[in-house]
């Protein structure tokens, strides 16, 4: 019988990568004993494991006579590769691959927001047991079913699903209703609302009438449709991860007061945009960009049912 491998490469595709994921975490234990085999078969000829393997890289044997360690036992073996980094011919001493520089752990210069830096700091410069303590709590138990949203709760995986040309694609469909009613829509912008649980998009619209009837009787049951035509008009993927328990929540839009758009654009001219080039900004990312729009939301409308 062939010997059962799995593929260790995730795809780059985001619904293969939540299947790759899947994947892994239900064969969690054979994926682990792979990892061990194929770093056991690279570095069971360096001097640290040889000395305990003597060249049998069998989980068993690992488990056997490879004895659990800290920094201060292998500092001798790390010690000795700080003085020998510049000759490429040493032996290898903790692993196969020869290594060349070693890294102090530092933050990232890709991390600006202060609060972030100060956080992973904290993780760097000490050990948090309760931390580790806390992550084999959650792994001991006999399913790991869900054990990505228990060790990472705040993970949300909305903000590259949909385009901004499938977005203004599915608007056009969906405002087809409105447009019989005699509404049509003067602007509108977005926002990946990940403050919820799921997660989920927020489209702000700005709509007017052709004889001025009030946004305040906008049709709640129309509304519903066309948040339900929005996700539908949606690709494939959207609409898998929608049909997923607690990955993506209902498709959202708020209806803004007529005048939202211009005191948009009167902060990001008051932020350095050009007045003469302002765009209407199709995903918000700014937090008082956000505030402006939510303090002149009047009515809010959710999805009511899945897309197909």
């Amino acid at each position: 019988m062939a010997t059962r491998y799995l593929s260790l490469s995730p795809p780059r595709d985001v619904a293969a990568g939540m299947k790759f994921v899947e994947e892994l975490i239900k064969n969690a234990d054979f994926v682990q004993d792979q990892v061990l085999e194929e770093i056991l078969k690279r570095n069971a000829k360096s001097e640290y494991l040889k000395q305990f393997l003597h060249g049998k890289f069998d989980k068993e044997n690992f488990k056997e006579k490879v004895p659990i360690v800290d920094y201060e036992d292998i500092s001798p073996f790390i010690e000795r590769l700080t003085n020998v980094l510049s000759d490429q011919s040493s032996k290898l001493i903790l692993n196969a691959e020869p290594i060349v520089e070693l890294f102090r752990r530092q933050i990232s210069d890709w991390i600006i927001d202060p609060e972030s830096r100060k956080a992973v700091s904290c993780i760097l410069t000490k050990e948090i047991p309760y931390l580790a303590n806390e992550i084999e709590e959650l792994c001991k138990g006999e399913s790991w079913k869900g054990i990505i949203k228990k060790l990472w709760p705040k993970a949300k995986i909305i903000d590259t699903v949909v385009t901004e040309e499938d977005l203004l694609k599915a608007i056009i469909t969906a405002m087809k209703t409105l447009e019989s009613l005699g509404f049509f829509l003067h602007d509108y912008t977005s926002y990946n609302e990940t403050s919820s649980d799921p997660g989920h998009y927020v489209l702000f619209w700005e709509l007017q009438h052709a004889e001025n009837t009030s946004l305040l009787d906008l049709d709640a049951f129309v509304m519903e449709k066309c948040c339900a035509s929005l996700e539908q008009s949606f690709d494939a993927t959207y609409r898998e991860f929608r049909n997923m328990k607690d990955v993506i929540g209902p498709l959202e839009i708020r209806v803004v007061k007529q005048g939202t758009f211009d005191a948009l654009m009167d902060f990001y001219i008051s932020q350095g945009s050009s007045a003469t080039q302002y765009k209407t900004p199709k995903s918000i990312k700014s937090e008082k960009a956000l505030n402006i729009l939510n303090s002149m939301t009047i009515k809010s409308y959710s999805s009511k049912s899945l897309p197909n």
